[in-house]
């Protein structure tokens, strides 16, 4: 840490009465200390903890932090390259941030512990500590990030052990995660509703549709069949080269999954409305368009429409297309998928059981029923959902 920074920060926050922030007055660098220097620095660090501590015991918290702050300048003051003294400035810091919580100054506390997580991002005590100082403070928002930093931590430090379904106590219950969303999402999902009301939703980011369309088995499929259809640039030519409408919608179809083939999601998404809407003012169109073109093409605009959070527009290609093939098992999943989205989980979970009851080797079904589960709490069925996905498909990196 720079001990500089330090030194003027905590002078500024002594919080012992008739006490008042020493000024800097000079800037001569100080002379690097000696050994001896350096231990008798060391055993007067020591002994102002020390002091420190027992006016804690005592209950004399501001007090307390008043001493820590003395500690926190000497080590500010000092020109010591020893390393061991980055370790005790973090401790004494804690430490006063324990006595500002304690003594009533919760603001001053925060700031101690942002100081900590600065350089030790993994500091449980501080992160528990500011934590439980927002909570108080009615910052839930705040307060549900930490929780979560506290989790991933968590997540990353037993890693294995989670991995073979050793039990280990997380460091914070999923009762008070449950307490901050309930007080975090009513007015998350007012603020979302009013900054989307009336405006054009833009699509997910690149990377979020990649895995959405790989959570899918279809994916190397309809992968190789854009493909084989050829460039843009091909398709385009063939699309200017007819003036059949038929047609037209079929190739706007493919000049479309290309564009998704090729990342462009803005622009197939705008391909495959203009074959939709082709389609929907033409009745002729579902039974002249070669090969399985019509279904592919709703369940397309079913994907597009369900990035952009059209639910209800998603759902009725999805429903149109599964009236054309009802045994079609990623077709039921997909409307599983926009059926979560709305809040009918329970509607979803039967989508999922009917997916599975058309191929129970449905590795997306399982992928996204356990994800389902996640949602509900239900945690041994979904681990028991992602193990069998695994089971089918070892290289499935979402699962």
């Amino acid at each position: 840490p720079d001990t500089k920074k330090s030194s003027a920060s905590s002078k500024s926050r002594s919080a012992t009465p008739g006490s008042a922030p020493t000024p800097t007055t000079s800037n001569k660098q100080p002379k690097e200390l000696s050994e001896d220097e350096n231990k008798k620095l060391h055993i007067q660090i020591e002994a102002l903890d020390k002091k420190g501590k027992g006016l804690f015991k005592d209950k004399n918290y501001l007090e307390a932090a008043h001493i820590f702050t003395e500690a926190l300048d000497l080590i500010a003051d000092s020109a010591s390259k020893d390393k061991s003294l980055s370790r005790q400035v973090i401790t004494l810091t804690n430490n006063r941030s324990a006595m500002y919580e304690k003594g009533g100054l919760p603001d001053l506390a925060l700031e101690d512990c942002s100081t900590i997580l600065e350089t030790d991002p993994k500091h449980n005590k501080a992160r528990t500590r500011k934590l439980r100082i927002l909570e108080t403070q009615k910052r839930y928002k705040e307060a549900l990030v930490e929780v979560c930093a506290l989790q991933l931590l968590f997540m990353q430090e037993n890693r294995d052990k989670l991995r073979l379904g050793i039990h280990v106590t997380p460091p914070v219950p999923q009762t008070k995660l449950e307490e901050l969303m309930t007080h975090v999402l009513p007015s998350e999902i007012e603020t979302k509703l009013e900054s989307v009301k009336d405006k054009d939703r833009p699509l997910p980011s690149n990377h979020t549709i990649v895995q959405l369309l790989k959570s899918f088995t279809g994916y190397n499929t309809w992968m190789a069949a854009a493909a084989k259809d050829g460039s843009v640039e091909k398709l385009t030519k063939d699309l200017d080269a007819t003036n059949d409408t038929i047609a037209k919608a079929s190739i706007l179809f493919r000049r479309g999954r290309r564009y998704a083939y090729d990342l462009k999601f803005d622009k197939a998404r705008q391909d495959l409305e203009d074959a939709f809407d082709i389609t929907e003012q033409d009745p002729s169109a579902p039974d002249l368009m070669p090969n399985d073109d019509y279904c592919r093409l709703l369940e397309w605009v079913g994907m597009v429409r369900h990035w952009k959070y059209d639910l209800k527009g998603a759902l009725k290609c999805y429903e149109k297309c599964s009236d054309l093939e009802p045994i079609n098992a990623e077709l039921l999943v997909k409307r599983a998928g926009v059926k979560m989205d709305s809040g009918n989980h329970d509607e979803a979970l039967e989508l999922f059981d009917a997916a599975l009851g058309l191929n129970p080797d449905a590795a997306d079904a399982l992928l996204h029923r356990g994800n389902l589960r996640m949602l509900q709490s239900r945690i041994e069925e979904a681990k028991a959902d992602l193990k069998q996905c695994l089971k089918l498909r070892p290289d499935h990196v979402l699962a």
